[in-house]
């Protein structure tokens, strides 16, 4: 009777306030060792304009072709590229160190961050966590950063191996390397206990994202767009981006990143999605 009476509890925890958060730490699934590859061909990255294959990916011409037009598709604009095997260590990556601005993609390292360095802070503020994950409020946002600060965020840039001032500002521009090493932490972080997995799942249902419009019809994804066009919320300057990040779990769970200076328009960006979940499907 008393484990009936706990399971509806949770049922309705669920229901209305969204995931139940536990602190309870399980064996961890992803061992550091295990994704030495992925980190070394995240080092590879080189700065610049050109199609690199990482960690000796073989992509076949008809592909490269493919992302070369769909590249070319949103010039002048310019965009930023990573596509990245957990497995293997292979993937590709294009103008990965042009930076570019983050727009709503930095929150999700900063919640990420936040739920390793204080969990407690997940259930404290569990109706900020989810609205800025899941619907991207900028507003339950900026609650979370001016209560629990910016500290967690830059030890995860540390742990990352990127620079400490992209934790300076709530948005701020990032290459799409960088945001990829950040993404790492966040892929072993979401599979290394239950509650970075009660986290993570957070990720898996966003209100925009292209990474989970295009690539989530076939697999699980956990992600976290950006988009604007216009005045900042943050400093009012005018900016233009269209952006997304995150984790796709399919025949071996892969990384992607997505960064431009599209004024906000997902369409603009799907085909290169489309193009790179079809390279990922053959790594």
């Amino acid at each position: 009777m008393k484990k009936l009476t706990l399971l509806l509890a949770c049922l309705m925890a669920l229901i209305l306030n969204g995931p139940v958060f536990s602190s309870v730490q399980a064996a961890s699934s992803v061992k550091q060792e295990s994704l030495d590859k992925a980190s070394a061909a995240l080092k590879e990255i080189p700065d610049n304009k050109k199609i690199t294959a990482l960690g000796g990916a073989k992509i076949s011409e008809e592909k490269l072709k493919s992302l070369k037009s769909a590249i070319k598709s949103i010039s002048p604009s310019g965009t930023g590229i990573v596509l990245l095997d957990l497995k293997s260590g292979k993937g590709l990556s294009y103008n990965a160190g042009q930076s570019f601005y983050s727009a709503s993609t930095m929150k999700g390292p900063f919640v990420a961050s936040l739920a390793s360095a204080q969990p407690s802070a997940i259930s404290a503020s569990n109706g900020n966590v989810t609205a800025t994950i899941r619907w991207s409020s900028n507003e339950d946002y900026m609650s979370l950063v001016n209560r629990y600060g910016k500290n967690c965020m830059k030890q995860w840039c540390k742990k990352a191996g990127v620079r400490t001032s992209l934790a300076t500002h709530p948005y701020t521009n990032v290459s799409a390397g960088e945001l990829a090493k950040l993404w790492l932490q966040n892929y072993i972080f979401f599979n290394s206990s239950s509650f970075g997995k009660s986290v993570g799942s957070l990720y898996t249902s966003p209100n925009l994202s292209v990474l989970h419009s295009v690539l989530g019809k076939k697999y699980r994804t956990q992600t976290k767009a950006g988009w604007i066009a216009g005045p900042s919320f943050y400093s009012g300057q005018y900016r233009n981006a269209t952006n997304d990040a995150g984790i796709i779990y399919g025949k071996h769970p892969y990384l992607v990143v997505v960064l431009s200076n599209v004024p906000y328009n997902f369409s603009r960006i799907s085909r290169i999605v489309t193009v790179l979940g079809n390279i990922a499907d053959e790594l």
